[in-house]
């Protein structure tokens, strides 16, 4: 992922003529981007929801943190082209933080894009649900119809991005992915026991 756009480099060393360094190399900018995105999912889903070996990890992220602002923002997925990976993860942050209730309506309101986001973009609205859900607890107020309904949206917006889940795998895979940094892998303990909490399974 260099000058806003994604390099997609294929080895063709089996190809007659090329030798073992062959390659082909394809730039994909805004006019491709949500085939991209559609081949990306396609890929990662068939390697078990996991980053794989020839994804480079900046790429990764980066395509991360720009599909969740799609979901987050409702804009075209191009429209993040050329923004750096930790710049979309802070402004994740302060979208998030400053409107929970756009947030929330964000996640019920997303279908086919949602159905598409990879593992570590659903287990990213995972934990900031988790998140929202543990400061509206600190403000507990059950007397308060406002914060009764955020704990429902909460709540909804949850079984809305659990619906998306397909395969028993990618959900594991959805916990692993439950943090705020796409680079890393969570602690699945943590999410699991707030969505059974949420779900009312505990």
């Amino acid at each position: 992922y260099t000058g806003g756009k994604f390099k997609i480099v294929a080895k063709l060393s089996g190809c007659v003529g090329l030798g073992l360094s062959g390659k082909i190399a394809a730039e994909i900018g805004a006019e491709h981007i949500w085939e991209f995105a559609c081949w990306f999912r396609h890929q990662v889903v068939a390697a078990g929801d996991q980053n794989l070996g020839y994804f480079d990890k900046r790429a990764f992220r980066a395509f991360s943190a720009m599909y969740t602002l799609m979901i987050v923002e409702g804009k075209e997925l191009a429209t993040y082209l050329g923004e750096e990976a930790d710049k979309m993860e802070r402004r994740l942050e302060r979208l998030i933080d400053e409107n929970r209730e756009a947030f929330l309506k964000a996640i019920k309101s997303s279908e086919d894009i949602l159905l598409m986001a990879s593992a570590n973009v659903k287990g990213y609205l995972l934990e900031q649900l988790r998140r929202l859900d543990q400061k509206l607890d600190v403000l507990k107020n059950e007397t308060d119809e406002k914060w009764r309904e955020m704990k429902q949206d909460v709540k909804e917006a949850l079984e809305w991005l659990l619906s998306s889940v397909e395969q028993k795998t990618e959900l594991e895979n959805v916990y692993q992915h439950a943090t705020v940094d796409f680079s890393k892998v969570a602690d699945t303990a943590q999410a699991k026991t707030f969505v059974s909490r949420m779900l009312g399974e505990v």
